[in-house]
This record gives C-alpha cells, structure tokens and sequence, in this order.
C-alpha cells in the first residue's frame, strides 16, 4: 500500500455501532456486534491491495469524522487536571480525531454520573470515551453505560475499575502505598537504621475522605507492621490544606515534647513540602517520601530532603488513554485490559522534570519558564526488519510506521522501515551496529526474529536507545533481551491453539487430525515455531494426532500428501497454515480433497475471499498496520518523559477473523 493513502479524506467502510436501537437489550446486542464488525472492517479494509482509483474510499479512513469524549472529576481551577488536559489534547492532535473535554468548576458525583450514563446516547459511531471513576455513585454510572453500548477506557481514579473498560490506564493506589512503605524502610537501612522498630508516618491532608488515599493508607499500613517491630501512623490534617496550615499542624504532630515521633514521613503532593517545614521547625530528622510528584518535590529531591517518590505516571495516564479511544474510534482495535502506569518508585530526579508540570508541551507551545518545549523532528526513530524489501505483508507495517512518523512529527530513518532481507542474521546484526548510536537514533523498534540477533539488539540497549520489539520475539511470554521497553504484537500460540481448537467443533468440520504447515527454510524461527506448538497443544487437549509438515509453496500439495495418514481416504485433515503465502496451494488442495477444514495466518484479500465462501474457517489478524504504528507512539513518549506503561506485551492483534468479512469490504 502507499501510505500516502491513509491521510487522504474519506469516508470509512464500516461504523462501529448500529444506528438505530429501540430498547436497552437491542443496544447493547447492537453496538457489541457493530464492534466487532467494525475490527474486521478494518482488518480488511487494511488487507485489500490498492485497486482501481475509483475505489480509493477502501483504503483509507477519515480519522476527522471520530470523536473520543471524556467526562473526568478534574475542577478548572486544580494545577493538576489542566496539563492532564492538555495532554489528551496533544494525543488527539497526534490521531488527528477530534476530542471533547470539558473540566467541571466543582466537583459534584451526581452531575458526573448523568454526564457519563449519557456517553451511551451522545458517544455513538466513530466515538470512544475516556473516564476517570472516583467514586461508587461514578463507578455504576460506568457499568450502566457500558451495558448500554458505550466503548469507555477508564484512567486515573477508580483501579482497576469495571470488567467491560475496553482498558484502564492507572495506578494501583494499595500497592502504592505499600510500595511507599518498603522504599521508606530501604531509606532508613541506607542511613544506618538496622530497620527494627521503624516508626513510620503517612500525612493524609484529605482528613480520610479521598478513596484513594485510604487505599494507600491500607498499602503503606501492611507493608510497614510486616516489618520487625515497625509501627504505622496515620496523620489525618483538616482544611484548610495550604503549605503553611499543613507545615503548623505538623509541627505539633511529630514531636511529643521534645520527642520526635517518626523516623519516616510520607505525604502526598503539596504534603510532602509541608513535612519539609514542619521537620525545619521542630529540628527532628527523618525520611521523607512523597506521592504524585511534581517540580518542587523534584528539587528538594535532587537538594537530598526527599529520599523517594511514588508516581502514577500521570503523562502516560492522560496521553494513552486518549491515543488509545482514538484508536478504537477510528480503528475498532486498541490497547486491551488492564495498562498499568503505576505505581513507580523514583529516587532520582529524572534528567528532563523542569516539564513535568507542563506534562512535555510540544512545539511551538509556550510552556513554563525553564521548560522548553520539544521539538519532535528531532526525535529519530529507526525500524529495523529482517525481511525482503519487496514485501506486501510488512509494506503494510511499513505505511503505519511512515504514518505515525507524519502524524508525531518525529523523523523516521530512511523514511520507513530497513529491511535487511529475510532470514539473515548477519546483515540485520551489521544493521544496527551501523546506527545504533545516540548521534544517529534516539529510539528503535526491531524484529527479533533469533537469538542470534539478542547481542546486537542487547548493545543498542546500552547505548542508551529506547528499544522495543515487534512481530516475533514474545513466543516464551517474556521480552526476548532485557531492557526492552515493550513487544507489540500477537501471542502466536495462544492465536494458533485457539484456531485449532476452532477446527474440531462441528460447526467447522470436525477436523480429526491437525497439519501445521511451515516454510522448512523459516520452521525454527521463533514465531512460526509458537504457531505451530499451539496448533500441537490443541492436538493434546483433543486427543488427536498432530504432525508438523516442513514444505515450500511449490510443494506443498506433494509434501501434504505425503504425510502420515493425511490421504487414507476417512475422516477430515485439519490445516494450519503457519504463513498466508501457502493459502494458494492450500486451496487448491481443499478442491482435490473436500474433507480439508483449513484455517491460516495473517488476513489477506484471498483469505477474506476464502473466509466468505466457506472454503476457509478463520484468518488470523494481527493488526499489521497498529505494529508499525503504535511503536513510534511508544517509543516517542518514552524519550520525551522517560515514562514507561508497567506492562511488557501490548497486543495488536484481533484475533481470529471468520464471519460476516464480504460484508465489510468495500464496495
């Protein structure tokens, strides 16, 4: 595909949600199934080469016409919701939809549950919304929308909120509290203190009535008396919540006489300076942590007065839940579950704080006085692939990767992917060595496709450079080199065993024995190899035989034959096609031997074709165009904040296509 064709105004295949719906039970059965039509719209819309000009409105999606509302309990006047913003905005500009957010001038729960069981009538077609859930009153209103066809992602308040979120992009409050408990310990152990009898103290400048900060009090609570002979204490401060009326109150609460209390004190934001001055006025010393950070709690601690920071990491908060509604609005596909950004504990200042309450403005924004803002065309970016240059399923990858590049406005090396040629370690290992310096590139994204290529990617890494992977390089569950920010991608086996199980049941067949089909050239690559041991697990569980047939595309249908027990004339053969280059052969072997019930890899034209006329039972969908696209998000985030989402696999992939695909394309 030219990815030229992807910004061109249009009009999309297919809307996410049925318009009209007459009761509550309708709406929901119809915005669900509309959902779901809307992925494998899109999954063919992507999958349809370019054809005749006439037909262009196939290949592209007007992401204008796509809308992500969001409803939060931010007030206009707190410092801390206007950047929160301010960075939705800044994702929206970057996915090029169109955000509606308004902040409220208080807050009232019943106002904001109304506003948010209204998402369900006033969120429809191309929209997605984002919420924040600070209380029960809030949090049914959530669940009533969902049940009533909203797409809601939830961030900030309310962990990890209801089960139907399309996801969640917060902190668990318990565990950040807890977390501060033991990084108050480590500090006291690092001045002398054997740790036994700590006395340990949380400032509460909400007097018990913030969920969130009682969920942290409970964290911190637990992590200290599982200590030896250590003791927790809550500081509960009435308004008014000012600096001095915080550092007054203090004072009087951390001596007794001219006793001091505590050896640790935790407090939250503005909390944790007012435990600076009260420790100033009363001459005591101790270990002091902090919640939320911000600048000043950033300068005192790289002045040594505070020994550590519990962050959520609000960037991330705001600007992926954003980017990923938007994603679902124009794409019907996004991030999936639950997105961890907290809790992080920090104990040094990161390089770049002095925009930390701008939340990283970019050019040409004025920020604050000592922030500058980031000029992103001098972010560099590389994507380095071992495969051929001429290449029909990674131009796809390749025209998402050019397209987020345009749309972040950073500076993509070679203006899209390096291809290194397919199953050739040496020139993909040359490759980076050539440009993994800090004067060439600030971030890459690769396929690891062995480990022979882990060294050289491992050498990157410690060069400084963000690194993530794509495509192949999960298949153990875990990050194949260490320091890797993230995978993007699908979990093969898991793909591939539930497509196999698929072909047994009835309705598809009954297959009674399983044949993955791999390239012999390509059988020990890692994400061919998950393929087919998922399609040998389902084999297990059903209790049938399993044989893996190492082919080429010419041979195929001579290497099928061949082998064992695929031509005894009973029952039906089960076929897994490792690669979509075989469905060709794999076809014609279906119409020599009409018992075949076949299911492939990686979505084509041919597959959709295949998948509508009953010749094949599933195609799976990896989101090729999401795997070059949500990297450079990722990766530019990373470099500006040096934020990183706590979760290691972010899937790109729907899953498995098998109905309802001729419908979808267009027309």
């Amino acid at each position: 595909l030219d990815s030229s064709i992807w910004s061109r105004p249009c009009s999309p295949a297919s809307s996410r949600r049925a318009q009209s719906r007459t009761t509550v039970q309708l709406k929901r059965a119809a915005s669900l199934l509309a959902r779901s039509l809307m992925k494998i719209a899109f999954a063919a819309l992507l999958a349809v080469s370019a054809r005749a000009d006439t037909d262009q409105d196939c290949h592209c999606v007007d992401r204008s016409l796509s809308t992500v509302s969001a409803v939060t309990h931010g007030i206009k006047t707190d410092p801390y919701w206007q950047p929160f913003r301010e960075t939705s905005f800044q994702a929206a500009a970057d996915t090029g939809i169109t955000l509606e957010f308004d902040l409220y001038d208080e807050f009232d729960a019943a106002v904001m549950a109304a506003d948010v069981e209204a998402l369900a009538d006033t969120c429809v077609d191309k929209c997605a919304a984002v919420v924040t859930i600070p209380d029960a009153t809030v949090e049914e209103a959530v669940e009533n929308a969902i049940f009533n066809g909203a797409a809601l992602f939830g961030t900030n308040a309310g962990y990890p909120g209801p089960f139907d979120l399309e996801s969640f992009f917060g902190s668990n409050e318990t565990e950040a509290g807890a977390e501060a408990g033991r990084q108050a310990l480590a500090a006291l152990v690092r001045t002398g203190w054997n740790g036994v009898g700590a006395r340990v103290a949380m400032v509460d400048p909400e007097n018990g009535m913030i969920s969130s900060l009682n969920q942290r009090w409970d964290g911190l609570k637990a992590a200290i008396e599982n200590a030896t002979g250590a003791s927790a204490t809550r500081l509960l401060l009435p308004p008014p919540r000012t600096v001095p009326a915080m550092t007054d109150e203090l004072a009087g609460l951390l001596v007794d006489g001219d006793a001091c209390l505590y050896d640790a004190v935790v407090g939250t934001f503005d909390a944790a300076i007012a435990i600076l001055g009260a420790l100033n006025k009363t001459g005591c010393e101790a270990v002091v942590g902090g919640f939320d950070p911000n600048e000043g709690l950033f300068d005192e601690m790289a002045r040594g007065n505070i020994q550590f920071l519990i962050s959520q990491q609000t960037y991330s908060q705001s600007y992926f839940a954003t980017y990923s509604a938007a994603l679902l609005s124009f794409t019907g596909m996004s991030f999936s579950g639950l997105v961890p950004t907290g809790p992080l504990a920090i104990t040094a200042p990161p390089s770049n704080y002095a925009c930390y309450d701008d939340f990283y403005p970019v050019c040409p924004a004025t920020p604050s006085p000592g922030c500058a803002c980031t000029d992103r065309s001098e972010i560099r970016i590389a994507g380095v692939v071992d495969e051929p240059v001429e290449n029909a399923w990674w131009n796809l990858v390749n025209a998402g990767a050019r397209d987020a590049a345009e749309d972040l406005g950073v500076t993509l090396l070679e203006g899209g992917l390096v291809f290194t040629g397919a199953a050739d370690p040496p020139a993909f290992i040359a490759k980076l060595e050539e440009i993994c310096d800090p004067a060439t590139i600030d971030a890459l994204f690769v396929k690891i496709s062995t480990p022979d290529v882990h060294d050289a990617v491992a050498a990157c890494i410690d060069k400084g450079i963000a690194v993530l992977s794509i495509n192949a390089g999960y298949e153990s569950g875990e990050l194949a080199v260490d320091g890797l920010l993230y995978h993007v991608g699908q979990e093969d086996f898991a793909v591939a065993r539930s497509g196999a199980i698929m072909l047994v049941r009835p309705s598809s067949g009954k297959a009674d024995r399983f044949y993955c089909v791999v390239a012999e050239q390509e059988m020990d690559l890692g994400n061919l190899k998950a393929r087919c041991d998922g399609v040998a697990d389902a084999a297990q569980r059903a209790g049938l035989p399993y044989q893996r047939v190492a082919t080429s595309v010419d041979t195929l249908r001579d290497d099928l034959i061949k082998a064992r027990g695929f031509d005894d004339g009973a029952g039906a053969p089960g076929i897994i096609l490792s690669d979509g280059k075989f469905l060709p052969g794999a076809l014609s072997v279906l119409a020599e031997y009409p018992s075949v019930v076949l299911g492939t890899f990686d979505l084509d034209e041919l597959s959709v074709e295949a998948i509508d006329d009953g010749r094949l039972v599933f195609a799976t969908d990896q989101f090729r165009y999401l795997q070059g696209y949500l990297p450079l998000a990722l990766l530019t985030a990373n470099v500006v904040t040096e934020e990183k989402l706590l979760v290691d696999f972010i899937r790109s992939g729907a899953g498995l296509v098998r109905h309802a695909a001729k419908d979808v394309l267009c027309s």
